[in-house]
């Protein structure tokens, strides 16, 4: 009986000892140039904006983030010239992997200021053979 009773109480936590992991994938893309790749992602906690996890997108614009336990998260992909994308995320139980589909980044339009260039020329001196 003592046996059966610690079988069953191993039994009960071992989803504490082992929890469930998730997973999140996706593919981010901009509609004219097509894949993203080397774009960043990060998986942050919802509470301070911690990174969780991080990682790069493939020359295919894929991406895969591993062994994510359950909780609230922000997830962030970013792209030199492109603006940011946000998503609040909880995982939890049943489903293990998130597939998050296509993400396409919208390129920021960013308009430089103008810049005036002036300066005085200076003058030429004419000396027999040199000028």
């Amino acid at each position: 009986m003592r046996k059966f009773l610690l079988f069953f109480v191993l039994l009960l936590t071992s989803h504490v000892a082992f929890p469930q992991l998730h997973y999140i994938k996706g593919r981010v893309v901009e509609k004219e140039v097509g894949a993203l790749p080397s774009a960043s992602v990060f998986l942050l906690q919802s509470t301070d904006s911690a990174v969780v996890q991080y990682t790069t997108t493939t020359t295919e614009g894929n991406f895969l983030l591993e062994d994510i336990r359950e909780g609230s998260y922000i997830f962030k992909v970013s792209f030199l010239g492109y603006s940011p994308f946000y998503l609040n995320l909880t995982m939890s139980p049943p489903s293990d992997t998130l597939d998050l589909g296509t993400i396409a980044l919208k390129p920021v339009a960013s308009e430089l200021q103008e810049v005036e260039v002036t300066g005085i020329k200076a003058p030429v001196t004419v000396k027999e053979d040199t000028v």
